[in-house]
């Protein structure tokens, strides 16, 4: 499908060809909208049911390389996601409060002393709340209860957001895929080449070992796709203990070089499993940020969740 194309073509019971030569069922198509700053159309979004695995996955559509046939009565109900509510005024100030009662709950607590005690009540008090936030966000929240911190000023509020929106231009300008011109030292070794393909959903926290800021520091330096302060490289995904233990998990390395772990969950022990059915090891998005307070450096990947539209489409090429 060329790029550009406006994907008019794919509907609702559409049987496409993904990249790679997956093929899945259409069930339902995202609007789309037009980007505010250059007026150019968002690449659209479709839900889709991988016919091999009867997974329901969301993906861009970027990733739809051919329109195969029209089959709307092989859309079964179930199939179908029900639409989102969209968020009023009053559910907008509900989350606001929530986001504040949790971080007060953490500023009052006697017994997170420590940024990692403070981290894990915050976490805790979100999850209570069904609100669900990236490690950046909380991360930029526990600097908050640091003593001495000042918030930005409304001129360095302001530049930051103009950079993001350059950056964001500048991509989008220049047709920049994350990893893909990125030099060859960061490019994931065999058999680290079962791509998952970016997707929308939750991220997860990476915990960074010790000795990687290094490595880290030369990631992020020679990173091509960047917005703002966070640049998305390519990582790949390896055992990092016995996969049989009671609690396993996984190494994620940039390049040649492991730079942390992350707790092996269902969703990621059945993604290894896919990976090894064909020999290969994971390779995803790693959104890494750079920070001017500790930790420097907050490195997330998506979670590959079944649930909602968080699982990745798998590319098995």
């Amino acid at each position: 499908m060329p790029v550009g194309e406006p994907y008019d073509n794919v509907r609702v019971g559409s049987r496409v060809r993904l990249v790679g030569g997956t093929e899945a069922l259409v069930v339902r198509v995202r609007k789309r909208e037009r980007a505010l700053l250059t007026g150019r159309l968002t690449p659209p979004l479709f839900d889709i049911v991988d016919l091999d695995s009867g997974m329901r996955v969301a993906i861009h559509g970027s990733a739809i390389e051919e329109v195969l046939a029209y089959e709307p009565d092989s859309v079964r109900a179930e199939d179908v996601p029900p639409p989102r509510e969209p968020l009023s005024l009053r559910a907008a100030a509900a989350r606001v409060r929530n986001e504040r009662a949790a971080i007060d709950a953490v500023r009052r607590s006697r017994n997170a002393t420590t940024r990692e005690q403070q981290r894990g009540l915050l976490e805790s008090e979100l999850k209570r709340r069904q609100l669900v936030k990236t490690p950046v966000w909380i991360e930029a929240k526990l600097d908050t209860l640091e003593a001495g911190y000042k918030a930005p000023s409304t001129i360095g509020a302001l530049t930051t957001i103009g950079k993001l929106v350059v950056d964001g231009i500048d991509n989008v300008k220049h047709g920049h895929m994350p990893g893909e011109e990125d030099p060859a030292w960061m490019a994931p070794p065999f058999p680290a080449k079962y791509d998952v393909l970016l997707a929308i959903g939750e991220r997860v926290r990476v915990e960074l070992d010790p000795d990687a800021q290094d490595w880290l520091d030369r990631a992020y330096d020679a990173a091509t796709y960047r917005i703002g302060t966070t640049v998305t490289i390519k990582v790949w995904l390896d055992w990092a203990s016995d996969p049989k233990n009671p609690q396993p998990s996984l190494a994620v390395a940039i390049g040649a070089r492991r730079v942390g772990v992350l707790a092996a969950t269902p969703p990621f022990i059945d993604l290894m499993g896919e990976a090894a059915a064909v020999e290969k090891l994971p390779v995803t998005d790693g959104h890494l940020t750079r920070r001017s307070a500790l930790p420097l450096y907050v490195l997330e990947v998506p979670n590959p969740d079944p649930r909602g539209y968080a699982r990745p489409r798998v590319r098995r090429s």
